[in-house]
């Protein structure tokens, strides 16, 4: 399924979900930040990817995935640098 900010919006602090974040230690502001960070600008992002990035925000993040967004975040300066060059 997909989930729109406005459900999200109207969900966000209902009893159900806060005692889930509590579950989680986590805060509402993670999940707005959460949706925010998968959402490609059209308002809208798949359940299953909030529900898995959502469990992932507990506890501290572990080095291996440090690495990994440290290295994804290399190719796309790497690549924006390469975009920068074409231009006249």
């Amino acid at each position: 399924g997909v989930l729109t900010w406005k459900e999200f919006g109207a969900v966000l602090n209902s009893p159900r979900l806060r005692n889930w974040l509590a579950t989680l230690e986590l805060e509402s502001d993670d999940l707005v930040n959460l949706f925010n960070m998968i959402d490609d600008g059209d308002g809208e992002i798949s359940l299953e990817d909030f529900l898995h990035g959502a469990r992932h925000l507990r506890g501290p993040a572990s080095s291996i995935a440090l690495a990994e967004v440290m290295a994804t975040a290399r190719r796309t300066e790497a690549k924006a640098e390469a975009l920068l060059m074409m231009l006249p």
